[in-house]
């Protein structure tokens, strides 16, 4: 489907799925309040048909006060055109007088949109949810009192105390040393399970914490029969590679004691386990010898070993693995149960329900009385949306009834770490109905547009995905309107910068390293910039 430039002004309002591809700068927020204003004037809704949703309290805010200061500037032109016709610097005006609509009409709609503004349904997702779970509850079948919170962290942390005293108490001390190996309190328990959608399908799937540990018990009992014939022996290859120089520094100072920690655990004198991590790398480099080489008992005694600790190692690791599976497996069983029981509801909980309930068999009554209540529906920063929100607003408003907006820059979608879901921006680009981008930056002056463009247009897919493609945009402002002077000339709005070969043997810099490089490179910049008087002309609003 070819993408097209979206002109708030002209574009013809369009039922279905629109999809508004908007980079950083473009005028999200105004395109918004531009279409609340002309969905206002030119088709006559309501204040209340109009939905608008965003993902911050702050946003909804912002949202409100650019809607209403939008209707109000339209009002206002439109009373003193009635009067004189007299020109004005508003870009409203050519929209007002080219529109087929009686003036008195056109004042009508802007007075009754501005009184009932305070009635808006402008939400983050969460409120939406909340707001129609409470304005449905029958329809929902929701409970009618549920004390919303945000931060539901103590009762996971309750529900995970639960599983360790299940787990841990009714154990045997070494049994217990094996199962606390790499999470030893339930916090670092849950700590290692933030992140984890543990609503979701789990792979690998859980084989249960029991049958892994007493496969595990029987290889430690092996392991610690077999060691005192090896222990001198292997002391004493393992230091002289040690002073060799054969491992890391932190490692070979370190050696004295955790050979100490792995002798008590071998003879069985000591139910703590070890860390075992360096050990996986002496394994190798004790099992690797010239092939067709006789060992003498020793080695032999040594091969056997290191092989029964490299299982050893992996069944420790897949025991930690069932632990965590065991533990994202209770909290799916428990968490709703208990919320429901104390009335309680988190944000995402909201979500998850709502999803539900449209899914349902008796869903359509209730998608019913939402459609009915909103003719559109304004979702900006679409690329924060995952999957279960998109479902949401496609079932309610994506049949091609109503007017759905979808505005936002994909290209940020790609950061996962921000929560975004770049698979369900594509989703929602394979049903749109028609695809807008926005061609003008209003942020940034138009030496920093251009070396943008530049950037991004060298490479014919810069963002490894054929969905996501790079369109350039134009710079509204003028070179006059922002920049930096330094002795007189202009700075560059774009420099790239490249550390030099770490002096490390592989020549490559570690992150810390060069986080540190780059913050110091950044500091000494700016330092140079202040000492040379350099003077800023800022972008007014930007």
């Amino acid at each position: 489907m070819t993408i097209r430039v979206f002109d708030p002004f002209r574009e013809s309002l369009e039922k279905g799925v629109n999809l508004i591809e908007a980079s950083a700068g473009t005028g999200k927020t105004y395109t918004i309040a531009m279409l609340i204003l002309r969905f206002v004037v030119e088709r006559g809704l309501t204040i209340e048909q109009l939905l608008v949703v965003t993902f911050t309290r702050a946003a909804t805010e912002e949202l409100r006060v650019r809607i209403r200061s939008r209707l109000r500037e339209a009002l206002n032109l439109a009373l003193n055109l009635q009067v004189d016709d007299e020109p004005s610097k508003s870009d409203l005006q050519p929209w007002l007088m080219q529109l087929d609509i009686p003036a008195e009409e056109i004042i009508r709609r802007l007075r009754t949109a501005i009184l009932d503004i305070d009635r808006s349904s402008i939400f983050t997702i969460h409120g939406l949810c909340q707001r129609l779970l409470s304005e449905f509850p029958l329809d929902g079948r929701q409970q009618f009192e549920q004390e919303l919170i945000a931060d539901t962290s103590a009762m996971m942390q309750n529900i995970m105390d639960d599983l360790w005293r299940r787990e841990f108490y009714q154990r045997s001390q070494d049994e217990v040393a094996l199962l606390r190996w790499r999470y030893r309190t339930p916090e670092a328990l849950y700590g290692s399970l933030q992140g984890i959608d543990w609503r979701q399908k789990i792979y690998p799937e859980a084989e249960g914490i029991q049958p892994v540990l007493e496969v595990l018990m029987a290889t430690t009992a092996k392991l610690q029969k077999q060691w005192l014939s090896v222990r001198d022996d292997l002391h004493t290859r393992i230091s002289t590679m040690v002073a060799e120089g054969h491992f890391i520094k932190a490692y070979a100072d370190g050696f004295e004691l955790s050979w100490r920690e792995l002798d008590q655990f071998c003879s069985g004198q000591g139910s703590e386990v070890p860390k075992l991590s360096v050990l996986q790398m002496l394994s190798l480099e004790l099992l690797q010898s010239p092939k067709g080489l006789k060992k003498n008992r020793y080695e032999q005694a040594e091969e056997i070993h290191f092989r029964l600790l490299d299982s050893f190692i992996e069944q420790l690791e897949q025991l930690q693995l069932q632990l965590r599976l065991s533990a994202l497996a209770w909290l799916s069983c428990e968490y709703e149960v208990r919320m429901e029981r104390a009335s309680l509801l988190s944000f995402d909980s909201l979500i998850e329900r709502m999803g539900t309930l449209l899914e349902g068999e008796q869903s359509e009554s209730l998608k019913r009385l939402i459609q009915d209540k909103y003719a559109v529906a304004l979702i900006d920063e679409f690329q924060d949306t995952d999957q279960t929100q998109w479902s949401i607003f496609f079932k309610l408003f994506g049949g091609g009834q109503h007017f759905l907006y979808l505005i936002g820059d994909p290209k940020q979608a790609i950061y996962k770490f921000r929560g975004a879901d770049i698979f369900t921006y594509f989703a929602a680009q394979s049903e749109a109905h028609h695809l807008y981008t926005l061609e003008n930056n209003w942020r940034s002056t138009p030496h920093l547009v251009d070396s943008v463009n530049t950037l991004f247009s060298g490479h014919e897919n810069p963002f490894r995905f054929e969905q996501l493609q790079f369109h350039p945009v134009t710079a509204a402002r003028r070179i006059e309107d922002g920049h930096i002077i330094d002795s007189g000339e202009v700075v560059p709005p774009m420099a790239l910068w490249q550390l030099p070969q770490s002096e490390q043997k592989n020549g490559f810099w570690s992150a810390t390293k060069a986080d540190s490089h780059i913050r110091s490179a950044v500091i000494a910049e700016i330092v140079k910039l202040l000492e040379a008087d350099a003077t800023a002309s800022l972008v007014e609003g930007a």
